[in-house]
Order: structure tokens, then C-alpha cells, then sequence
């Protein structure tokens, strides 16, 4: 399911204009995608087998609850499984621009992490992480370093069981592996949330103006 999805995104990427990639921040950027994805799901019959909607802001909550108010940057609402509404799949999204000061740390500490902790997606075990890259960084060169960095360490922060693996058509696209650290509140001790699969997808954002 994640890799039709990643390349539904890539495929959404490539129908917004080049002039506007170039100047849009953040939020604009993932407001088109939005629009994209949802004319995907209304017009692509792969995508809709498995899409319903694309969800800008999507307000949703932590996974005990202490956080009622979380909002990931886009949410899929799939169209199979139980509460597919109440649950769907989250995708947090980071412009990197190392001139702004944005970079891979602020990408893995402030949006993969979400995941990791329990804040987004602690009832599913994938989710999507997507970057809008306008300093030529990469999965290969910057993701994979920083990590690697923490891998196998006692205290490593992002829980890495597998650093980014190649996946799908392109070599903006790579899955990694996390152990989550928190428990499920209400149940059984062994009742844990397991792994989590965190699709990374890294698109070129620096347009054409």
C-alpha cells in the first residue's frame, strides 16, 4: 500500500506548476498537494481503490489523549478497515532549505519523531514523511548520515531498528524503522504498539521561476 501511495504522490508532485513549487512556503506547498491528491482520488483508479480523501490540518489526538488538538499536515483517509476516518494514514511534511536554517535535524526531531512518540499515527504501523527540498540535500547524503549517527546507541532518540532503504522508482523515496517508546494506555503490558514504517519521500521544491 505505502509504495502505491508514494508514487501517487510522486505523480501528484509533477501536476503542480513549476513557478509555483519555487516561491510557495510550507503551507502553500501542502495545499497543493492536497488538491492533487485529491484529484487523484477522484480520477485515478488505482489510487481510489485505496484513497478516499486528502485532509489538509486534519485535527486528531495523541495516543493517550493528554493532546487533543494534534494536526498533521495532510491525512489520507483510506478507504478499507475499521474507522478508516478515525484513523488514517499521516503524512507530516518539512521544507528543507539550509539557508532558512531547516535542515534534516529539524525534519527527524520535529516531524519523524511525531511518530516515534505517539503523537501522530500510533494506531497504524506505516506513515508517510515528506520533504519539500530546496537545497539539493538528499535522502542518501543527509538523512541516512544523520540516522546513522544515533543508530545502535543506548539512547538512540528516533529508535532506529533500519536505516532508509531504496524503495519505489525514484531515489527520492526510501523506508526506515522504528521502534515505538510509548504503551498503549489500558491495556496489557505485552499490548504494545510495535514498529512503525516511515516512507520518506524528498522532492525537489526548488522550481523554475
Amino acid at each position: 500500500m505505502l509504495e502505491v501511495i508514494a508514487e501517487s504522490i510522486l505523480a501528484a508532485w509533477l501536476n503542480i506548476p513549476q513557478d509555483q513549487i519555487g516561491i510557495a512556503d510550507e503551507a502553500g506547498l501542502n495545499a497543493m498537494m492536497e488538491t492533487q491528491l485529491n484529484q487523484l482520488a477522484d480520477q485515478d483508479e488505482q489510487f481510489q481503490m485505496l484513497v478516499a480523501a486528502a485532509v489538509r490540518g486534519k485535527e486528531t489526538i495523541n495516543f493517550d489523549g493528554t493532546w487533543l488538538e494534534k494536526r498533521p499536515d495532510l491525512s489520507l483517509i483510506l478507504t478499507n478497515g475499521v474507522r478508516a476516518r478515525d484513523f488514517p494514514l499521516t503524512i507530516e511534511c518539512k521544507l528543507i532549505h539550509k539557508a532558512t536554517k531547516k535542515g534534516v535535524s529539524l525534519y527527524c526531531n520535529k516531524g519523524m519523531k511525531r511518530f516515534i512518540d505517539g503523537d501522530y499515527g500510533w494506531a497504524r504501523q506505516e506513515s508517510l514523511m515528506l520533504a519539500y527540498v530546496r537545497d539539493g540535500s538528499s535522502i542518501k547524503t543527509h538523512l541516512e548520515p544523520y540516522l546513522g549517527r544515533h543508530f545502535g546507541k543506548a539512547h538512540d532518540i528516533f529508535c532506529t531498528t533500519t536505516l532508509p532503504v531504496p524503495t519505489g522508482s525514484s531515489a527520492a523515496q526510501a523506508i526506515s524503522k522504528h521502534r515505538r517508546r510509548f504503551r498503549y494506555i489500558d491495556r496489557a503490558a505485552q499490548d504494545d504498539p510495535g514498529p512503525i514504517a516511515i516512507e520518506h519521500i524528498w522532492l525537489d521544491a526548488r522550481g523554475s521561476n
